[in-house]
């Protein structure tokens, strides 16, 4: 615990991506912990036996991102539901590409998005940028979904030859059939919605509306996070839903409708096989009517989807998309009809729908692409791959997606004892086996690089060892100092190799492009010819590996969804749910919608508690005056931005600034200035957060950063020459020199942030803002390197806590 003893600082401490359980935050036992507001997603929780000191709370948000909205079903139900989550993931990545966009409103690239002034929050994120693009690719990964759902229903169940119940499978009608790709788009429309992280405060949680500035937008230029209405932007995409279930509705119809085209052929003579009497039957002309019908609804959907906008809150939908909606409704039951009184074959129709869905993703990346080419006033060495970073999450997601689609397909057919013919694995298989094998070799090569022959590159154990002589750390003989900076310097090197993760991440793109191209080309050729493009065993053998590569990596993330705390998977969710939905509307929802306003209220109420009711274990009856309360946010790793979402709507609703003042900023194991602001830099850019812009990761070398500030400012020189101002508006504005970093050179997700204090701060408060902290645990009973966790432990910690009292103390310049 942190050597601070006054009672008028409130320390919140906000974990990251580990979600941290909060008797852990608070250094205590579980049954000294207890909640003080909150619910079974997110609260605020306290130390029960603390009775002197300044008071700690710790602030849980984990839940929101990754638990069902189900309470009460049981464990096997949330265990359901988290894995069901995965397949929402694609969804995720496209929205996460969405936010990535150099051009937000009407400004040109590299402006903050509000430079002219307020304006409509459609207008700062919903126009430019590819912001139709990505929609559309959102659009067409729900038909993709959709088409390999009736690949499953229409190809593979009626080739089966398993009885269930004594009930042969492959007797179901086509009808009947017809509504389980719906059914499956509804289920996933659906999920997101049980997140549950919109935020109702009762009457005693918030501030009251009557306070001062309360629920009143800043005005004058400001960064997008600062809008107080940006993090509900999320609940107006139900316009987005209506047309993406459209779209399902007219898709399944084609489906069903596909193949009226080749009997039509047939009886035009085109084939000798014509059956005059099938032709004359009207209903086949019934067919075509609703073919030409869903076929224009789904252009139409399309199109609508392509030029739709971001949305408040509760406006209501357009006319013409409830038009669109219905009417897709009624063709679309009108094909089931058809088909189930036609008994219609539908056999590889949906094959065929899959094949057409890949060239449409691929030629929209391709747009993607194009965009990201023309990106004039942006250096594109300080942001993310090189100004790409909309095409590699839109990659990312699709390369999600066909992996999942292949693996559902693979054990489908397995289970019902056919031949996975639905999805060709010389189509998809032989992409994925690149992917996996290029992968996992750039991983060894890495590996062997970094930690096997990492001693002989960089070798720290003696420099480490000194320094635990300089700071008095010391252990029984030499060799014990000297095997414990042994383990620092691995977990150094082995750091070093995951602090290339937007590399690995750039070639990971790069590999599904290439598997993307390959599908589009193969299929293509299927679609004219009705042949492979290659018929030799060995390749075929190769792309059914790359197959069950695809079927092991989604079953490893299965098992992975269904641990009580699934960590890896965990990590996925945060890194997709911290920005409002945009370009999918069955993304998993954005749990900073609900953190960002919970954690504003609680500030606000503690730094003026006369603005809301009294709560139990807050103690504000024996606490001083509002005037002297100081609030500190701790925050580990992802809670930074949770953090500054918080500061920001602090001050969009009108906190006034003598109370701004009075809150200082606390973070550790933080990844911001490295990753958040190149991958979003109209959202986390430099010219919001007050930082110094970062260069991308060398490739080459040992370390893809140098390790300490000292190392960065000599590597970055030329960089700063073109750093540009602070604007009044970013947060150096509001926070002034109350920031302190800690960061671990062994740390692969904590970096320093090199944040810049605001020219009018005095020359005494400008302060330095990043330290290091020790690189092991030091109350662990074995000597443990400690690289992302154990940060509180720390002595720097205790004096980053400290040091910040004091700043708050002093009188703002």
């Amino acid at each position: 615990m942190s050597a601070s003893t006054d009672p008028k600082l409130l320390e919140i401490r906000i974990h990251g991506i580990r979600n941290s359980p909060p008797h852990e935050m608070l250094e205590t036992t579980i049954d000294d912990t207890a909640v003080d507001r909150g619910d079974d997603l997110a609260g605020f929780s306290y130390r029960k036996s603390a009775t002197e000191g300044h008071r700690v709370e710790a602030y849980s948000w984990g839940r929101l991102a990754r638990y069902t909205g189900l309470p009460g079903a049981g464990r096997m139900a949330d265990t359901v539901v988290r894995v069901l989550w995965l397949f929402l993931a694609p969804f995720g990545m496209t929205n996460a590409a969405y936010w990535a966009r150099h051009r937000f409103g009407s400004g040109r690239a590299g402006e903050p998005v509000n430079a002219a002034g307020p304006t409509s929050i459609e207008d700062l994120v919903g126009r430019r940028g590819a912001s139709g693009m990505l929609r559309l690719l959102g659009f067409l990964l729900t038909l993709l979904f959709l088409c390999v759902t009736s690949v499953l229903v229409f190809e593979i169940i009626p080739e089966s030859r398993r009885e269930i119940l004594g009930f042969s499978v492959n007797a179901i009608p086509v009808g009947v059939l017809a509504i389980v790709p719906l059914l499956n788009v509804a289920i996933i429309g659906l999920l997101p919605n049980m997140g549950r992280t919109r935020y109702l405060p009762g009457l005693g949680t918030s501030p009251a509306p009557s306070a001062p500035g309360h629920g009143q937008p800043s005005t004058g230029p400001v960064p997008l996070l600062a809008h107080v209405r940006f993090w509900r932007v999320g609940a107006g995409i139900g316009h987005l839903s209506l047309l993406h279930f459209s779209g399902a509705l007219a898709g399944v119809g084609l489906i069903l409708c596909a193949d009226l085209f080749h009997e039509t052929t047939q009886h035009l003579g085109l084939s000798s096989a014509a059956d005059p009497v099938l032709f004359s039957d009207f209903l086949l002309w019934l067919a075509v009517i609703l073919s030409i019908g869903l076929a224009c609804l789904l252009l139409m959907t399309a199109w609508h989807v392509y030029r739709s906008n971001v949305r408040e809150a509760g406006e209501k939908i357009r006319t013409l998309h409830r038009v669109i909606f219905w009417l897709s409704l009624a063709l679309c039951v009108g094909s089931v009809i058809w088909a189930g009184k036609r008994d219609a074959d539908v056999a590889q129709t949906s094959s065929h729908a899959v094949v057409l869905v890949s060239i449409a993703i691929f030629l929209v990346l391709l747009g993607v692409f194009v965009q990201c080419v023309v990106l004039p006033g942006v250096n594109r060495s300080l942001v993310g791959w090189w100004g790409f970073g909309p095409l590699v999450f839109g990659l990312l997601a699709v390369g999600f997606s066909i992996m999942l689609s292949l693996a559902v397909v693979k054990v489908a057919a397995l289970a019902l004892d056919i031949d996975a013919a639905g999805l060709d694995p010389s189509r998809y298989g032989l992409g994925f086996f690149v992917i996996f094998s290029g992968l996992l070799l750039l991983l060894l090569v890495g590996y062997w690089q970094h930690v096997l022959r990492g001693r002989r590159r960089a070798p720290y154990a003696e420099l480490i060892a000194e320094q635990f002589a300089e700071d008095g750390v010391i252990w029984g003989s030499a060799s014990d100092r000297m095997a414990a900076a042994r383990k620092i310097e691995k977990s150094r090197h082995l750091g070093s190799m995951w602090r290339k993760a937007e590399f690995f991440a750039g070639v990971l793109a790069g590999l599904v492009a290439l598997a993307l191209c390959w599908a589009v080309v193969s299929g293509t050729v299927w679609l004219v010819t009705g042949k492979l493009i290659f018929d030799f065993p060995f390749l075929g053998a190769i792309a059914n590996y790359g197959v069950w590569m695809a079927v092991v990596a989604v079953l490893a993330l299965v098992v992975l969804s269904s641990a009580q705390e699934p960590r890896p998977v965990a990590l996925l969710w945060d890194l997709m749910c911290f920005l409002p939905t945009q370009a999918h509307p069955f993304g998993p929802p954005c749990y900073t919608e609900r953190s960002a306003r919970e954690l504003a209220d609680r500030v606000w109420l503690w730094l003026n508690p006369e603005d809301g009711a009294s709560h139990a274990g807050t103690q504000q009856a024996t606490e001083p005056q509002q005037n002297e309360r100081r609030v500190i946010l701790a925050t580990h790793s992802m809670g930074l931005i949770v953090a500054l979402a918080t500061i920001f709507q602090l001050q969009a609703r009108g906190l006034p600034e003598q109370d701004l003042r009075r809150i200082g900023l606390v973070s550790y194991g933080v990844q911001v200035r490295r990753y958040f602001a190149r991958f979003f830099p109209q959202v986390f850019g430099p010219e919001v957060l007050g930082i110094v812009p970062a260069p991308g990761p060398r490739v080459r070398g040992m370390n893809p950063w140098p390790l300490d500030v000292s190392g960065e400012i000599a590597a970055e020189t030329r960089q700063e020459a073109i750093d540009p101002p602070a604007q009044e508006s970013a947060l150096g504005a509001i926070l002034g020199h109350r920031w302190i970093n800690l960061y671990r050179p062994n740390d692969p997700l904590g970096f320093p942030i090199r944040y810049r204090f605001p020219a009018t701060q005095k020359p005494s408060a400008a302060e330095p803002m990043d330290f290091p902290a020790e690189e092991y645990h030091p109350e662990s009973y074995l000597f443990t390197a400690a690289a992302h966790r154990f940060y509180l432990p720390t002595n720097a910690y205790d004096v980053a806590i400290a040091a910040m009292s004091k700043r708050l103390e002093e009188p703002s310049g």
